[in-house]
């Protein structure tokens, strides 16, 4: 890492997996991406169009964001003009006077460094668990009604982006396909989990779904502080079955001691 520039170094050596053969190959060195996150890839993509300074950078970001029904990043122009800045330090961009204005065009190494970002972010497996997803793993710690109105207004937010989505698709008719293709794989994702949502919600419902028996409605409304202590131990609930089972045992014991003790009662009687 470059403690001036705050960018990588701009070669790098890759592998990947063959998916014919499962083999292992060096695919060569190629230009890397500096730092910066979205941020810088936003940047490059949008300098692929044409020559730009941050203040047009940010202005069209805008501009694309407004026309998105799934939204997009919109920095500003001093955020643009550190990326610039970055991308400037790594050979990916070079100065280019236009109209008065320092704007800054993508180099050969610039348009190696976009495709081959892209291309790995393509294949790459996604290791950050979306925050839904996360509180969909602590669904059990909430009681059944307040889960159920958590995923109710969740599904009703899908569906609003789920029209959104399709008034943006039916509005890019006659666009080609490709250029449109991210509105069409968030509308697949987005009409998936909606579907999720809305079956777990009806299985909440309906009570068909599980749920701890400590999470009732009382203890999930009460203050933390009157809550018991966890480490405290609970006390052991009956169970129904095998309480019964040891009732039955208990009986069927003391029925075999009891001729038994007639027999000795009976003993002593005779022996007085």
């Amino acid at each position: 890492m470059d403690a001036v520039t705050g960018t990588r170094d701009v070669t790098a050596t890759t592998t990947r997996t063959d998916a014919g053969t499962g083999a292992v190959g060096d695919t060569g060195s190629h230009t890397a991406v500096p730092d910066g996150g979205p941020l810088v890839l936003l940047t490059l993509a949008l300098l692929l169009e044409r020559p730009m300074d941050a203040d047009e950078l940010a202005a069209t970001a805008a501009e694309r964001a407004a026309d998105s029904p799934i939204g997009a990043l919109t920095p500003t122009s001093a955020q643009f003009a550190v990326a610039l800045t970055r991308l400037l330090h790594a050979a990916l961009t070079e100065s280019h006077p236009e109209r008065g204005r320092a704007a800054h065009a993508l180099t050969a190494r610039g348009r190696e460094a976009f495709t081959t970002a892209v291309r790995d972010l393509l294949g790459a497996d996604d290791t950050d668990r979306p925050p839904f997803h996360t509180a969909v793993g602590y669904l059990g710690a909430l009681a059944p009604e307040a889960a159920l109105a958590g995923l109710r207004e969740r599904a009703a937010a899908l569906r609003a982006r789920a029209a959104r989505i399709a008034a943006a698709e039916r509005g890019s008719e006659g666009v080609p396909r490709l250029y449109v293709i991210e509105n069409e794989y968030a509308g697949w994702m987005c009409r998936a989990e909606l579907e999720w949502a809305q079956r777990t919600a009806a299985e909440i419902e309906r009570g068909t779904l599980a749920w701890p028996a400590e999470a009732d409605s009382s203890e999930a409304d009460s203050p933390a502080a009157d809550a018991p202590d966890a480490r405290a131990p609970r006390p052991e609930r009956p169970n129904p079955p095998v309480q019964e089972a040891r009732e039955a045992t208990e009986t069927a014991a003391a029925g075999s001691f009891a001729p038994q003790a007639e027999v000795e009662a009976a003993s002593l009687a005779s022996a007085s």
